[in-house]
């Protein structure tokens, strides 16, 4: 997991608030609210950021939970592998015994009528035992190619919700915040970075910064 992808470091607004909501209420009650949770929309847009950030609220809250995080593609590829090597035994007991599923990029199921099969009776397992499940995609699941009703139908039965792009105002904050982190990061600062970015008080507190310590580094 990327430890950046937090909540704290998400910017939301109205094209994505519920989206963030959302995750958030799943990390104070997995498995009991939005299961599963479908989150789908354009690249770019920060359904990435919103799963990992999902996934390090729930380790925070509980160090010992057990989540697997990972792509659907990787999901197919250990799928087929299990099915040749002989080890679908091993393959179910890692993907259905878990706490919490959470699968980017769902859409990569399209076509793939073994995985399909596969996946819904993962699914149903991890449901029915109230485990969460987190699901995101670059369309809704209806719009998903050659994904069989029965997926389509458990994809829908908890929330489904779409990202739209980011509003111009959004995307500069969200930029601005971007410059910070790599700008602190790697301690790389001059008249001008420091006016872009370190505009308020928030911002010098938030990043554990000094004002006079900051002008003695400028270049």
């Amino acid at each position: 997991l990327n430890r950046e992808y937090t909540f704290e470091n998400f910017v939301t607004g109205p094209c994505n608030r519920l989206a963030h909501a959302a995750s958030v209420a799943i990390t104070e009650n997995p498995g009991r609210v939005y299961n599963p949770l479908f989150i789908h929309g354009d690249v770019g847009l920060g359904k990435t950021h919103l799963l990992q950030a999902a996934c390090q609220g729930i380790m925070e809250r509980e160090s010992q939970a057990r989540i697997l995080y990972l792509s659907c593609e990787t999901f197919v590829n250990h799928f087929i592998h299990a099915v040749e090597q002989g080890g679908l035994y091993e393959f179910r007991h890692k993907y259905r015994y878990v706490d919490m599923l959470v699968i980017d990029d769902v859409q990569f199921l399209s076509d793939r009528e073994r995985s399909q099969e596969e996946f819904f009776h993962t699914f149903n397992s991890l449901y029915q035992s109230r485990k969460q499940i987190i699901l995101s995609a670059d369309c809704s699941p209806a719009d998903i190619p050659k994904l069989e009703e029965r997926l389509v139908s458990r994809f829908n039965q908890g929330l489904v919700t779409r990202m739209a792009a980011l509003q111009d105002a959004l995307e500069s904050e969200r930029l601005r915040r971007h410059v910070v982190e790599l700008s602190v990061r790697h301690r790389i600062f001059n008249d001008f970075t420091a006016f872009l970015v370190l505009d308020t008080d928030e911002d010098y507190a938030r990043f554990g910064l000094d004002r006079r310590a900051l002008a003695d580094i400028l270049v």
